[in-house]
């Protein structure tokens, strides 16, 4: 239950603030930052419940992208731990999202963290 809260709010944290990032007006600040709320929300779904259990923490930086259909296209995984980078790949690639998103030629670098349960 604990890996499954911490993987919870590590990627709550980091896809907000990675997400959130931007250069646009002020104006388009509040719709980006209510878009990376609910694609942080939703990739946190994705993520939930995984099928394995850790010896130790995993920190994973997963570089992600969207298609024409909203979907997340998952383009690498740096991690030390191959059973998380199969997880993220199989839990993210090609989930379609319930939304539009505002720039889908951009990509995005998402840490993803992974505590032990203990």
């Amino acid at each position: 239950m604990k890996t499954i809260k911490g993987l919870l709010l590590a990627v709550a944290i980091t896809s907000s603030s990675v997400l959130m990032a931007s250069t646009s007006p002020k104006a388009n600040a509040t719709a980006k930052s209510a878009e990376a709320t609910a694609i942080t929300n939703e990739i946190t779904q994705f993520l939930v419940e995984p099928n394995f259990v850790l010896e130790e923490d995993v920190l994973a930086y997963a570089t992600i992208t969207f298609n024409h259909d909203n979907e997340i296209v998952v383009l690498s995984v740096d991690s030390p731990n191959e059973a998380v980078e199969e997880f993220v790949k199989e839990r993210l690639n090609y989930q379609q999202l319930p939304f539009n998103i505002y720039n889908k030629k951009q990509t995005f670098l998402v840490p993803i963290k992974l505590d032990v349960e203990e």
